[in-house]
Parts: structure tokens; sequence; C-alpha cells
């Protein structure tokens, strides 16, 4: 895992563009069956190894010396099926020294309709996602 290299005199597109790579790269994702967990007793729970692209943000501003390589993070998820079809998630990455980054965040899932006779379901999701990239930049997704 390598730390996130953020190029330093970035005009206003520039930001708008990091801001954007990390900010959709680490935005909250969905690591289950897309059906409803229901009432079922119990807990669903997921790790994941996320890659955040990082090729254009060495493009940015003064740049970066070195090409910088994707930084590879753990994500952690706990789920929790609720009744009528709503599922809770909640998401974190663990602070990591090494890496620099620390995450959290949730998705409320609504599934309103389930098909009888096909695997066929449909479903609303409302998610929340903070990312620090260390206390240099912090991104929010919703």
């Amino acid at each position: 895992m390598a730390k996130v290299l953020i190029p330093t005199n970035l005009n206003q597109t520039d930001r708008e563009d990091a801001l954007r790579i990390l900010g959709f790269g680490t935005s909250s994702k969905i690591l289950s069956n897309p059906y409803p967990m229901g009432g079922y007793p119990g807990f669903e729970i997921g790790v994941s190894v996320e890659s955040l692209p990082t090729d254009d943000l060495g493009r940015l501003g003064d740049g970066l010396e070195t090409p910088q390589q994707d930084v590879s993070y753990a994500k952690i998820s706990i789920g929790k099926g609720l009744y009528h079809g709503f599922d809770v998630f909640f998401q974190f990455s663990p602070f990591n020294q090494k890496d620099g980054l620390s995450q959290y965040g949730g998705i409320l899932r609504w599934c309103f309709f389930e098909a009888e006779s096909f695997p066929l379901s449909l479903s609303a999701l409302v998610h929340y996602n903070s990312a620090n990239f260390d206390n240099l930049v912090i991104t929010r997704s919703y």
C-alpha cells in the first residue's frame, strides 16, 4: 500500500479534477448480493481491497517527479437487513499511517420491487461517504 501523493500549485480546474478522482474513487460501493436481506437474523460482513486510480492525479498542477502507482486500501462493510426490503450498511477503512487514508460511510437500500418468476429486483439507494487523505484533502460524496 502506498500513500496518495497530491501535487502542489493546483489551479481551480486541477482542484476540481483532483476532487473528482479522489471522491468518486473512494465513494460507497455495495459488496453484497443485490437482493434484500430482509429481516433475517445476523449481519453480513465483507472485507474488500479497493484500488484508487491515481495516474491522472500526477499530471495536475506541478505534477509528480515519478509516476504514482494506484493506491490500494482495505475496506470493511457491515450490513443488516431490516423489514420490508430495507437494508442498512456501514463501511469504513481503518486509518493506516502508511497510506494516510481513512474513510467511513453508509448506505440505506430499499428494494421496492422483486419479481417472483425470474431474477429481477429494483432498488433505490441513499449513500454518504467521507474520505480523509492525510488531513490534506477531505472528500464527501452522497
